[in-house]
Order: structure tokens, then C-alpha cells, then sequence
């Protein structure tokens, strides 16, 4: 079977899951697409955003029946430590995926855990929230202007249109109705790209955040749990459901988070008995209800942490003069704080 996004349309108006990767995650996208077609029951098209990817490695995905979009380079580079590969994401804003209705975007180092249909009736987009852990803030452009230093009049103008409290989204989870797609949509996104291509790194996230302001519903943090931010603070998951699991490889090696890696090395163990003309149903449906009460769940087990750190930043902000004048309440909340 011979799949490439150049010579094979979908039927119209089907709905499309995609990742994307280049020559160092071809391993991350197979386990992502087992864990999506052994898990979720899917039932739309799977495709790859290909970035500098030899011919002889995409062979493997075009045989399973993925679509293969092969991305031309945007930047020759970003700042810091990040690669232009990120940027192949707003290809997903050309008109040719007006093709599809619903597109479902996930990083490659995501697991996928259920059925994925709760994310079907989105209207124009939906994405994890930018947030800190294990707090759950939400990340703010505020945020990206004091971190990056940005000072340019342009930029600066940029703050002020859009407000200094508007939320910055995740690149690596979102969904798109197509209705929000224009035949200018990608052009746009590259010229608010350019404003800022030599100053932020995790570029994507900031433009896209930007550009569809007041346009994205923002989702629960349970939706996709970022496992190696929540093992750094020890903060127990067992029993926690979550629709997709996040591993954020760039961080940490796949074996720091224990069962989340056998899970992983399983997936892509099982990547070559993929058969998308025989489509499996899901192994779990879970509600928007169930999600809300995973999510309770786990703002409990956040909050020794969350209180830990909160009495971090009391007593080193105010420890000097608590000490001076509250000796007693002062030993109190250490010995509380130990105890946590």
C-alpha cells in the first residue's frame, strides 16, 4: 500500500490524527500510533508530518497505510535548544487539511490510554493550557516576555494588543475544527513567526497562542498527565485515569519514569501488527464526568507538595521576621512542613 499524502485523499470530512517527527523520532511516532490504534479504537485517518526524514525510514509508515506529509524546512534555526522541526505544526493550517473536519494534534512522546471522542465535538480549537507543576498556573504571555527579555517596539506592541494575561497553550496536544482554517492562515502564522524567531524558543506555542487568541478552549490537565513533572515532585498516580500520558523526552531519559517506560517499550513492540483495514474498538471510554473526577483526584495528591512549596516561600520570604516575632508559629510551620 503505497500512502503518501500526495497521492492518496481520505474520504471527505473524515477526522485526522497527526503527529510529527524527523529522523531521531521515528521510534516515538511508531509507539504513539500503537498506543493510538491498540487503545483508542480510532476510526479517522493517521498521518505523520515528515521533517528531513530519509525515504527509507518513511517505507515503514506508508506500508501501515499512514499518510505521509513531508514538511519543508521553515527555519534554518530557533533559539536555544530547540529544533525548526516544531514549527512543521502549522502546515496543520493549510488549506489542504480542509480535507478533514476534526484534527487531532499530538507531540509523538504522548501515550494514548481510551477512546478519543470526547475530543470530536470541539468548536474551532481546543488545547492543554501552558502550565506549571504542580501548581497547575497557567502560563501567560506576561511570562514569555519577562523570560525571553523581549523589548522590541514591535513586540512590545504585541503585549499591549493582546494583553499581558493572555494564556499561552501547549503545542503538544491540540484539536482543530477546520472551519478556522483560511487561505491565509499559514502565511499569517509565518509572519508572526518571523517577529519573533530569534528571541523565543518553544516559538510555536507563543505564535499559536497569539494568533488564535479568544479562539481555543483551554483543557484539563487530566487529559494529558505529564508523568515526569509529576514523578520529579513524588507525587503518586496510581489509580489516576488520564486519556493520554505525556513523556516529555527531551527532559528526561524514557526509563526515569519506571512502568510508563515498559508501557512505552510495549507499544512499540507491538507497533508492526498495526492493520488499519481492521480497526479495533476501544479498550476504555472514558466521560468528560469520569475525567473530572480524575482530576479532583489528583489536585488532592498535589496538595502536600503544593503546600510544601507554599511554606517554602513563606518562610523565606517572611522566615526573619516570623522568627522575630512569632518564634513559636515560626518552629510550627517548619516542623509542618517537614512533616509533609
Amino acid at each position: 500500500m503505497n500512502t503518501t499524502m500526495e497521492n492518496k485523499i481520505s474520504d471527505s470530512k473524515k477526522n485526522i490524527l497527526v503527529t510529527l517527527a524527523d529522523k531521531n523520532y521515528l521510534d516515538f511516532a511508531k509507539q504513539l500510533f500503537s498506543s493510538i490504534y491498540f487503545n483508542s479504537g480510532w476510526q479517522g485517518d493517521y498521518m505523520l508530518l515528515a521533517y528531513e526524514i530519509p525515504e527509507d525510514d518513511l517505507k515503514w509508515f506508508i506500508d501501515k497505510g499512514i499518510l505521509v506529509k513531508r514538511c519543508k524546512p521553515l527555519a534554518e534555526k530557533l533559539a536555544g535548544r530547540w529544533s525548526p522541526v516544531i514549527l512543521s505544526n502549522f502546515y496543520l493550517f493549510t488549506e489542504e487539511f480542509k480535507k478533514w473536519n476534526k484534527i487531532i494534534f499530538f507531540d509523538a512522546d504522548l501515550i494514548v490510554n481510551c477512546s478519543l471522542d470526547v475530543f470530536l465535538d470541539t468548536n474551532k480549537m481546543s488545547a492543554l493550557g501552558n502550565f506549571s507543576y504542580p501548581s497547575f498556573k497557567q502560563t501567560k504571555l506576561k511570562h514569555f516576555f519577562k523570560f525571553y527579555k523581549l523589548r522590541q517596539a514591535s513586540q512590545l506592541r504585541d503585549l499591549k494588543v493582546f494583553g499581558r494575561n493572555l494564556p499561552i497553550l501547549s503545542s503538544g496536544f491540540f484539536i482543530i475544527d477546520t472551519d478556522i482554517i483560511t487561505n491565509q492562515t499559514f502565511e499569517d502564522l509565518k509572519q508572526l513567526f518571523y517577529k519573533y524567531q530569534n528571541d523565543v524558543g518553544g516559538i510555536d506555542e507563543l505564535v499559536l497562542s497569539m494568533y488564535f487568541a479568544g479562539q481555543w478552549d483551554s483543557l484539563s490537565p487530566i487529559y494529558c498527565l505529564h508523568h515526569n513533572h509529576l514523578i520529579d515532585y513524588q507525587i503518586k498516580l496510581n489509580g489516576i485515569k488520564s486519556v493520554t500520558t505525556h513523556f516529555i523526552s527531551h527532559q528526561k531519559s524514557l526509563d526515569y519514569c519506571g512502568s510508563i517506560y515498559n508501557t512505552w517499550k510495549n507499544n512499540l513492540n507491538k507497533a508492526d501488527l498495526i492493520d488499519l483495514n481492521n480497526r479495533l474498538d476501544p479498550v476504555a471510554i472514558w466521560s468528560r464526568s469520569d475525567m473530572k473526577k480524575n482530576y479532583y483526584r489528583l489536585i488532592m495528591r498535589t496538595m502536600p507538595i503544593r503546600l510544601r512549596l507554599l511554606l517554602n516561600k513563606i518562610s523565606g520570604m517572611f522566615g526573619i521576621i516570623l522568627k522575630k516575632l512569632l518564634p513559636s508559629l515560626y518552629y510550627f510551620l517548619i516542623k509542618f512542613k517537614n512533616k509533609i
